[in-house]
């Protein structure tokens, strides 16, 4: 498993950038390879991104390199963009209930 992390800032009215993530949310539902993902927003700062579960490094970079993200990189309403790629310690993780939690 690998998650993604991407964040930024965003300038349009934040009722504006949930619409687009709606209409978004079944492109991203038939990516290959993708498990999940957890839309994130913080209104007061004009924040948000997401977290992305992928079931494999291959799959997580067929994503990085794909439209989608050209889209989001390109976007005039996206500033700061910072996007991160990570393992998953596994012990600790399910200690925590994640991994449980994730493959329900």
């Amino acid at each position: 498993m690998k998650i993604v992390q991407i964040n930024f800032e965003f300038t349009v009215a934040p009722a504006e950038y949930e619409e687009v993530c709606a209409q978004v949310a079944n492109t991203l539902s038939e990516v290959p390879g993708l498990n999940w993902k957890a839309w994130l927003i913080n209104e007061q700062r004009r924040e948000a991104g997401g977290i992305y579960s992928f079931e494999s490094g291959a799959a997580a970079a067929r994503y990085l390199s794909g439209p989608i993200v050209a889209s989001i990189k390109s976007n005039p309403g996206i500033r700061n963009l910072e996007i991160k790629l990570f393992d998953v310690l596994e012990g600790p993780s399910k200690m925590t209930r994640f991994l449980a939690k994730a493959a329900a």
